[in-house]
């Protein structure tokens, strides 16, 4: 499945810089086959920076007592949810993965 994938992707991706679809088609479709969010390669880089900022502040929230381990899973996939949305959106992250919400 994987190798199809990165084959549909090598393939828009000529097609993106031969001028025969746009780089918002690329995204679309890419996410239809992946069946969620895509994420390009400098994106996917942000995003695995991030994991460890995630995985501090649910060690963080669990010593705390904020967070039970019955809720670890779903506070993980919503903070996931949550910086893949600020990486597509355009968002930037500091050095140590932590998301920069208002740059002034």
């Amino acid at each position: 499945m994987s190798k199809n994938v990165n084959e549909l992707e090598t393939m828009l991706k000529e097609q993106v810089e031969a001028g025969l679809i746009t780089d918002f088609e690329l995204r679309r479709i890419m996410s239809r086959a992946t069946g969620g969010v895509y994420l390009d390669e400098n994106q996917n880089a942000q995003f695995e920076l991030a994991k460890d900022f995630i995985n501090e502040t649910l060690t963080t929230l669990s010593n705390l007592n904020v967070v039970s381990e019955k809720r670890m899973a779903s506070t993980r996939r919503k903070m996931e949810k949550a910086i893949v949305k600020h990486i597509t959106s355009g968002g930037n992250l500091t050095d140590a993965g932590a998301p920069i919400w208002n740059e002034e």
